[in-house]
């Protein structure tokens, strides 16, 4: 059985370290294959405005061109309305006939602090195995210590780019060729994107 990892996200833009995070999970995990998921509607930053989902899902195609190991699920996109983990989990197994053993699912350690506080975050732990990514910031004294135990930590080399960063990179006119790939750049300035 192959072993996949959903790695779900505004991609607002797509980004170096978005890439990166999901080679590290192929080279230093037992991942066959990480699918990127473009959320719909957060809930947690159900506040802010979004890119066009489809922008969002053309400009992550665009990233990860002739990289057969990463794919891109409309998952979230079709079901429309807020997208909560829990549900798109259940739905990708039921989808796809895929066990516990063989389900991960990618956050940030910034995203556990707070992983009390999603929508049935035992029933989360219950249908994937969860792999953490260590930003320069965290602090495991700010998790609960059997919370800690129930996921695996990676480290990224790349996890201090935002797409936030980039979007106001962008606002200010200044380069983000380091920071997102080229052709990402090129379908952002012909569709006028970040630019208000």
């Amino acid at each position: 059985m192959v072993n996949i990892c959903l790695f779900g996200g505004t991609f607002d833009p797509p980004h170096f370290a978005h890439l990166s995070l999901a080679e590290t999970v192929l080279r230093t995990t037992v991942v066959d294959k990480v699918v990127f998921i473009p959320a719909f509607l957060p809930p947690h930053k159900s506040n802010k405005s979004y890119s066009n989902i489809q922008h969002r899902i053309n400009m992550l195609d665009l990233a990860l061109e002739n990289r057969d190991e990463f794919e891109i699920s409309e998952i979230e996109s079709e079901r429309k309305g807020k997208s909560y983990t829990v549900d798109t989990l259940k739905e990708y197994q039921k989808q796809f006939n895929i066990k516990k053993e063989n389900l991960f699912f990618l956050i940030g350690s910034d995203s556990l602090v707070n992983f009390h506080a999603w929508r049935k975050p035992d029933e989360i732990l219950n249908l994937a195995q969860i792999l953490v990514v260590l930003r320069p910031t965290f602090s495991k004294n700010s998790v609960d210590s059997q919370l800690l135990k129930q996921v695996k930590f990676l480290d990224s080399p790349l996890s201090d780019i935002s797409s936030s960063m980039i979007r106001q990179y962008l606002k200010a006119g200044r380069s983000v060729k380091h920071l997102i790939p080229e052709k990402v750049l090129t379908y952002i300035r012909r569709n006028e994107l970040y630019t208000f």
